[in-house]
């Protein structure tokens, strides 16, 4: 074979080749020349509404460009909603405890204020009680002598019977209540002692033998505080939780309710598909781009200019 028939091949070959890796793709074409450049599809990934009006075709755009906004309105907000609903009735239940607790401090307050008070009147009455009870037991020991006395008396007159059985036997049922009575001013008079020395020791002060009407209503109001501060801060917490869920269902919502598609690279816009106002779903392509970087130029050789090139 001929020299210049080998060339002629290898040239043919060559741009078969060429055809065959450009075929399919875009370019720009001139009177003697086409360049053949790489195309990228722009493709949504959600379904909705362009927002914008994407670039025409022809137009250079830069890298990172905004080529087309996606706004998909119909997007299910029901879970954000719910969280958002939750938020807000946690905020005003936890409102609403907080005024409790204030309430309850104001109560509390009142309350020691109160059993203060009290605490020092017991303590007066508790240091008076011993010689109220000691008078009166020295006055209940001086009737039982009296009574027992008379009883005396009228057990002799009725020996000598001067009186009669009947007043006899009253004068000795007196003794006997006068006795009694002693008896009771005694135990009173021991119990006030007793009470006393408890306090002094203990600093603890009772009523008939339990705690006074206003400790108990101190106590119940420092539990009522306890449990409602409990109460607070598990409240808080979850609401904690109820707005960090929201910020990711928000987030969640704004990558899917949005979309933005700008240009991963400098080119051309080869062809546009959709326009402003244009629905569209997922996977339907927006618009091609070229990536004229790096062209690939094919230029036509006539036939008697073959022989002046050569394969390298």
């Amino acid at each position: 074979m001929r020299k210049h028939d080998t060339v002629i091949l290898a040239l043919g070959i060559i741009i078969t080749i060429l055809w065959t890796v450009v075929s399919g793709k875009d370019g720009f074409k001139g009177n003697n020349a086409t360049i053949i450049a790489r195309s990228i599809a722009i493709t949504a990934t959600i379904d909705g509404q362009i927002e914008n009006n994407p670039p025409p075709v022809g137009t250079w755009v830069n890298s990172n460009d905004l080529l087309a906004r996606v706004h998909n309105s119909r997007f299910d907000h029901s879970r954000l909603m719910e969280l958002e609903s939750q938020s807000a009735n946690l905020t005003a239940e936890i409102g609403n405890i907080t005024q409790q607790l204030q309430s309850i401090e104001q109560l509390r307050s009142q309350f020691e204020q109160r059993t203060t008070a009290h605490a020092n009147w017991v303590v007066s009455d508790l240091e008076l009680k011993p010689e109220e009870f000691k008078a009166q037991l020295d006055v209940a020991r001086a009737q039982s002598r009296l009574e027992s006395k008379e009883a005396h008396r009228a057990q002799e007159l009725y020996n000598k019977n001067l009186i009669s059985q009947v007043d006899m036997q009253i004068a000795s049922t007196q003794a006997e209540i006068a006795g009694k009575q002693l008896d009771v001013n005694k135990a009173q008079w021991e119990r006030s002692g007793l009470m006393l020395h408890t306090w002094k020791k203990s600093g603890v002060l009772l009523e008939d033998g339990d705690a006074s009407y206003w400790d108990k209503m101190t106590d119940t109001r420092r539990l009522q505080h306890f449990e409602s501060t409990n109460r607070l801060a598990m409240l808080e917490t979850q609401l904690i939780q109820v707005e960090t869920q929201a910020q990711v269902e928000k987030a969640r919502i704004s990558s899917s309710f949005i979309e933005e598609h700008h240009a991963p690279f400098a080119g051309k816009v080869n062809a546009r598909f959709v326009t402003q106002s244009t629905r569209v779903n997922s996977g339907t392509d927006l618009l091609q781009l070229l990536d004229c970087t790096n062209p690939v130029v094919i230029i036509p050789v006539p036939d008697h200019r073959i022989s002046d090139f050569s394969v390298v």
